[in-house]
């Protein structure tokens, strides 16, 4: 035992145990259950105490969220057909059901409601996210100790859980995926390393391969690392398919037993083996347009402008390849393909976190790069660079601390709030949050600035004169056409009208006005504008019919941000205009359209007129604080 504690990486992990555990006592989440982590948590209470996996009764869940407040809104499920799909697979869940079990005995053992989402339970999550992280110190140390000395595999070790933004995950966001994967991802590669010595993949080696794609889908990356590792051997004595199917065998059956839940709950819920549920059409994958230079070095949420010290596991690929060159190599092409597709998708700065939450996991591997750096340095004695490396895990501390005060912003920083913030303690006045991007609301209300500038106006009369934008060109087309000759377009009503001559009747058989559609590109050259939306509206029904201005931007036809103006008419109130604010979301595509129109909710008619949509920018001194 004593020779044990005399290896220095040991003794590493076991003050950086000790480390976080000092920090989560001062951390501990008012509810862990919330947010991401309560979409990945979903599958637990509702397959062990609901019995209602496919959470067709929606509103037993709408409790629970008004009990425990754990989510603004549902955005976790996609409805199908009755069902509500949980959108995240299943792997965190079944990681987590052991502590799942232990919180469920603790409400029975105590007086907490059993009901899943109690104290004990988001006690006992807390805990397991505590046990796969240390889970994930030691894989990472033995996974290095299989080519470097103790020395420079505690220093490397304790600049990954120190130095980077793994600290942040693991204490400010407990319970988050990415620190599972992490935990996954370095005891997977103790197995790639076992059973290269043994000459083929294993059983066990497949089963955490398959629990890495049913707990983090992308992680699909991982399989070009495998390739590089294992290639694909085969008997010479046998075919070629035959010798392949006979090499992986093993590790294949082992990825099927692990895809099972998750296969198996697809076709629960849908009937299809396989499923996206990544369904949102304001965010996907753009493989032929990624974001790569914002991911790596925006000061939105560049990687490698938070966590610096990955630059030096970044050029360390090099370095490593002199210790191993075809580790080396895979570490490198699953890095490529990792920045490639985690930069496909729209949303690449992947909402609130410190830095590239999305890279977290892989540094259990570039642990690998980051070691033949330090063995480098330290047979050089280059105590300079271990100096920088000091430096940059204090600055790592730093800006840890700096985003838990706010002086970081978890989804809206800039280059001048960067710099303005830089050493920055106190809380943020309001010439600071000036500095970052635009404010997005989450409840679905948008912010009405002081004194808007208006830069451009579109309206619908629903006149053959509409879209003339100048007035004296309109008299002229008046004299070119016979005003008085009907017009004949279906919907289009002579019978009342706010303006001018004509209106739109919507009805049961005509529920939509015509929309104003217009490209993001046609609005504004920034990466938002505000628009306020009007129209005037009446009907000549005694009984109230619902109506809904409605403003959306469209993605290849289908809608995000989509909101609605809600009001119930009546004859009496004549004609009726009503207005609504609109931020422009983080569109996927220049092209995404604006789309304002009226729906009537009802099947008495009502007309439609002087549909307007209105662009501004915020003045100086309207800026959110």
């Amino acid at each position: 035992m004593r020779v044990y504690f005399n290896d220095s990486s040991i003794r590493a992990v076991l003050v950086a145990a000790l480390f976080y555990a000092l920090l989560w006592a001062f951390h501990i989440p008012g509810n862990i259950l919330s947010w991401d982590v309560f979409g990945y948590y979903l599958y637990l209470p509702f397959s062990f105490i609901y019995c209602d996996l496919g959470l067709e009764n929606i509103h037993q869940l709408q409790e629970i969220v008004a009990t425990y407040n754990n989510s603004d809104t549902l955005y976790q499920l996609v409805p199908y057909d009755g069902k509500n799909l949980i959108k995240y697979p299943v792997g965190w869940a079944l990681l987590n059901l052991p502590f799942f079990i232990m919180g469920h005995v603790a409400a029975l053992l105590t007086d907490y409601p059993t009901d899943g989402f109690s104290k004990p339970y988001q006690i006992c999550i807390f805990l397991g996210n505590a046990f796969y992280v240390f889970l994930g110190f030691e894989g990472v140390r033995r996974l290095l100790r299989n080519w470097f000395s103790p020395l420079t595999t505690a220093i490397t070790f304790l600049l990954i859980v120190i130095g980077t933004n793994f600290l942040h995950q693991a204490i400010q966001a407990p319970g988050m995926v990415h620190t599972y994967l992490f935990s996954l991802y370095a005891w997977v590669g103790v197995l790639v390393f076992r059973d290269k010595k043994n000459g083929q993949p294993s059983l066990l080696l497949g089963m955490l391969t398959g629990l890495l794609l049913i707990t983090r889908n992308s992680e699909v990356v991982f399989l070009v690392f495998l390739l590089l590792m294992f290639g694909f051997r085969k008997d010479r004595q046998v075919s070629w398919f035959t010798g392949v199917f006979k090499y992986w065998k093993a590790f294949g059956l082992g990825a099927v037993i692990a895809l099972t839940p998750q296969i198996g709950y697809w076709f629960y819920v849908t009937g299809l083996p396989v499923v996206y549920s990544y369904n949102n059409p304001g965010e996907g994958f753009d493989l032929l347009g990624p974001h790569t230079l914002d991911f790596l070095f925006s000061f939105r949420k560049g990687w490698l402008v938070y966590t610096p010290l990955m630059v030096f596991a970044v050029l360390g690929i090099r370095s490593f390849s002199k210790v191993d060159r075809q580790w080396s190599l895979s570490v490198f092409w699953m890095l490529i393909f990792t920045v490639y597709l985690l930069s496909a998708w729209t949303t690449w700065w992947y909402a609130a976190s410190f830095g590239q939450r999305s890279m977290v996991q892989s540094y259990a591997l570039l642990a690998l790069p980051l070691a033949g750096v330090i063995q480098s340095v330290l047979k050089q004695k280059r105590v300079e660079v271990l100096i920088l490396f000091a430096v940059l895990t204090g600055w790592n501390l730093f800006q840890t601390y700096q985003y838990e005060k706010g002086i970081i912003d978890p989804t809206r920083m800039t280059k001048e709030a960067y710099f303005a913030h830089m050493f920055r303690v106190e809380p943020l006045d309001e010439k600071g949050k000036r500095l970052l991007l635009v404010n997005r609301s989450t409840d679905g209300v948008d912010f009405i600035p002081e004194n808007p500038i208006l830069r451009k106006t579109w309206i619908q009369s629903f006149e053959s004169d509409s879209a003339i934008a100048r007035d004296d060109w309109k008299g002229v087309i008046k004299k070119l056409i016979n005003r008085n000759q009907p017009r004949k377009e279906a919907g289009i009503s002579q019978e009342v009208a706010f303006t001018g001559d004509y209106s739109f009747a919507t009805s049961a058989v005509h529920p939509y006005s015509p929309a104003i559609r217009l490209p993001f590109n046609t609005l504004t050259s920034n990466h938002y504008t505000r628009i306020l939306a009007d129209v005037s509206l009446k009907t000549k029904s005694t009984s109230p019919v619902p109506v809904s201005l409605v403003v959306t931007f469209e993605h290849n036809g289908k809608a995000y941000k989509y909101r609605t103006k809600d009001i119930a008419l009546v004859s009496d109130s004549g004609w009726v205009s009503t207005e609504m604010w609109y931020l422009t979301p983080e569109i996927r595509n220049e092209s995404d359209e604006l789309a304002v129109y009226v729906w009537n909710r009802g099947t008495d008619s009502v007309w439609v007129d002087d549909l307007r949509v209105r662009v501004y920018d915020d003045s100086l001194d309207s800026r959110e604080d």
